[in-house]
């Protein structure tokens, strides 16, 4: 859901690049000299869950929550402040992993977080797949592979 706006991770990484003279080119193939590649993966490794509040947050503070209970093979969940008053709440597993994200997340909310995030304050849901695993090696021919197109 924030994925790329404005307050978003992926935002201040682009400016950042811009800034230090990068150009970013969307939707284009490479020419295969010396690119920097980022065109994602189409290979599933884990899925989220994920929920958006308004609320007062620290911005500074991220929360993470680490119990095998939570998904067998990845363990925790997390609290990630955009501003002071947005945050998203998420947990993932690995695909084909059993269990019902949205259920468990509920209860990691309650149990941990029932002051923080408030039910009538969610204001949107969304789900992801990831991709990454860590490769042997970012590099492809001349080109630098980086985020989920390099396993990451």
């Amino acid at each position: 859901m924030l994925r790329g706006g404005e307050n978003s991770l992926e935002k201040d990484l682009a400016t950042q690049a811009i800034k230090a003279g990068v150009e970013i080119v969307f939707n284009k193939a490479g020419s295969g000299e010396e690119d920097i590649l980022a065109t994602g993966s189409g290979k599933t490794i884990t899925v989220g869950y994920g929920q958006v509040y308004k609320g007062s947050f620290n911005p500074t503070e991220t929360q993470v929550f680490f119990d095998p209970d939570y998904s067998e093979s990845i363990g925790y969940a997390y609290l990630f402040p955009h501003s002071e008053k947005l945050a998203t709440f998420k947990l993932s597993k690995q695909a084909g992993e059993k269990g019902d994200l949205r259920k468990k997340l509920e209860s990691i909310r309650l149990e941990k977080l029932g002051e923080t995030l408030k039910k009538d304050n969610l204001i949107g849901e969304f789900g992801t797949k990831r991709s990454f695993e860590i490769p042997k090696t970012a590099i492809h021919g001349k080109s630098i592979l980086i985020g989920e197109q390099a396993g990451f």
